[in-house]
This record gives structure tokens, C-alpha cells and sequence, in this order.
């Protein structure tokens, strides 16, 4: 897997808005007064109109896209957003050249799986971590910033302890490459060219405001697709926003991979939620799902 280059080579943040749009512009400001403060510039961005559920038409957000991955000057494209939008646009994004020549980070989640998937499929190395608006606005989390920019820094990361609220389903320690995103996301990818893989890896998902039920209906799809055959390991996150009646989507998740003979640990810190770790997808890891650790085996970058 080709390795992006350390965000100490060129500490500029280039922002895309790929999905839906922003309402509130005012955390999109407060996100970039937060990066100067911390010694990083952040590229202006222009808003542009937005269309329906989406930030601008698919043309101007691919054409947005491309163009952070041309600029030779970005040291990290980070997404101000989530939403919905990305899947509209893929097919571009896998043949645009410009990606291809890309050797700066991208750092994304939620609906930004899509461009994760399409990345490592191109057998480059992204981070599955924070974006502009949710974490660096009103929430503010300094736990979220140091753990990023220490991984883009390309700092030995060493054992990540997950914090209280973890539970192991099977134990065991597995080692392999990270995979996942978003756990909608990644059912939608299937026959698609972006389509995840995820034998002989570590398999990371979440999700944000899903029902139970929905959870159920995704993973028994995946399970009968074949998606779980050869996994490593699963690491699931949290489940924000979902509603709070039983079964939990925890329970949901616990039930659903029972039948599953690799380690499975619920309950770690990424995804849809404040406190996050960024997980380097495409990077070899240790999962120990009886300590409730996650080991980085190597840098995330190249220094």
C-alpha cells in the first residue's frame, strides 16, 4: 500500500465538500480558526449553491474533488461534511488521474466511505478519521486533533487502549491490513468497482441513526454475501443517534456476528461521535479483542 506523506511536509488542510451541504457556515469559520490556532492554514473554500440534499450539482462537487487532488500543495483533503452525495460522483473519482497521482492524506468519514473505498481499491493509504465541521466547530475535541495529527505526523502510534464502554463478543488477536467506513456505505459499495474488501483483513464499521432492525438487515446482507468470509478481526465503533429501545444496535451487532470465529470487539472510539481515533485503513494493526487494544504495526506516513 502506497503511504501519503507526513502533514509536516506540506501543513496545508485543503476542505471539499463532496456530499450534502452546510447550513451553518459559522462552523466551517470556527473550524479554521481552531486549525490556525494549532499552526495549520487552511485553504479558503466558496460555497456554492446548493442543489436539493447535495452541496452543488455532481459536476461541481467532482470537479471540486479532482482539483483537491490536483493541488500539489495539499498536505491533507479533509472533508467539512458528511451527508449523502459521494456514490453520485464515484465512477469519476475511480478514473480521474489526478487521484492516482495524490500523495497527501485524505481524511474523511460517514458519507466520504465512498472516496476511502475508491483510495484503497488504488492501493493508497487513507485515514478514516475527523472532518471540519462536526469535530473542529462547537464540539471541539483536542483528543480527536492530537490523535490525527500525530498519525499524519507519522508518530509511533503504538497501543490504543479503548476507553470504558468496549466489549469483546469473541476473543482473540488478530493482525491485517484496516478496512471499512461507514457500515451503510459499505453495502452500498457491493458491485461496484469501489466495492470493499474484506478477506484476510481487520474489518472497522459504525453508523450514525440507524434503527436496530436496519443494523440487522445490513450485516445479515453482508453475512450472505459473503463478506465476512476470511475476516481477520472486527472492530465496530459506535452507534450515535440511534434510537434507544431493545434491542440496542449493539445487541443487534453482538447477535448477528455470533457465528463468526475471528476476534470481535463493540464499542470502540471512531466514527460518529466526539472522542475519536482515526483509523489509517489500508495499514497493517494487531487486534486484541480480550485487552481491548488496537496495535499500529507500522507509521501511517511516510516522514
Amino acid at each position: 500500500m502506497k503511504k501519503p506523506l507526513s502533514i509536516s511536509k506540506r501543513p496545508l488542510i485543503v476542505p471539499v465538500l463532496p456530499a450534502g451541504p452546510l447550513k451553518d457556515k459559522e462552523r466551517f469559520a470556527n473550524a479554521v480558526n481552531f486549525f490556525s490556532g494549532k499552526g495549520f492554514e487552511v485553504k479558503t473554500y466558496n460555497f456554492r449553491e446548493n442543489s436539493w440534499y447535495l452541496s452543488g450539482s455532481d459536476k461541481q462537487r467532482k470537479k471540486e474533488l479532482i482539483l483537491a487532488f490536483r493541488d500539489k500543495s495539499a498536505g491533507m483533503i479533509m472533508g467539512i461534511r458528511g451527508g449523502y452525495g459521494c456514490t453520485r460522483i464515484a465512477q469519476e473519482i475511480i478514473s480521474a488521474k489526478e487521484v492516482d497521482s495524490f500523495d497527501g492524506i485524505f481524511c474523511g468519514f460517514s458519507d466520504l466511505t465512498v472516496i476511502s473505498l475508491i483510495l484503497l481499491k488504488k492501493g493508497m493509504i487513507n485515514f478514516y478519521g475527523p472532518m471540519l465541521s462536526p469535530d473542529f466547530s462547537d464540539l471541539t475535541s483536542d483528543f480527536s486533533f492530537e490523535f490525527l495529527i500525530k498519525l499524519a505526523s507519522g508518530d509511533d502510534m503504538g497501543i490504543h487502549k479503548f476507553p470504558e464502554g468496549w466489549r469483546g463478543l469473541i476473543e482473540g488477536v488478530a493482525e491485517g491490513e484496516l478496512t471499512g467506513g461507514c457500515l451503510s456505505l459499505l453495502q452500498t459499495s457491493l458491485k461496484t468497482k469501489y466495492e470493499f474488501d474484506s478477506r484476510g483483513k481487520i474489518l472497522a464499521f459504525e453508523d450514525t441513526g440507524e434503527s436496530p432492525y436496519r443494523i440487522d438487515r445490513i450485516l445479515t446482507h453482508l453475512l450472505s454475501a459473503g463478506k465476512f468470509e476470511g475476516v481477520k478481526g472486527v472492530l465496530v465503533g459506535r452507534f450515535a443517534s440511534c434510537p434507544e429501545q431493545p434491542p440496542s444496535c449493539e445487541e443487534v451487532v453482538a447477535e448477528r456476528l455470533s457465528v463468526l470465529k475471528c476476534p470481535v470487539v463493540v464499542g470502540a472510539d471512531f466514527g460518529h461521535i466526539k472522542n475519536k481515533i482515526t483509523l489509517p485503513l489500508g495499514l497493517r494493526v494487531r487486534l486484541d479483542s480480550k485487552l481491548g487494544t488496537l496495535e499500529f504495526l507500522e507509521k501511517a506516513v511516510e516522514v
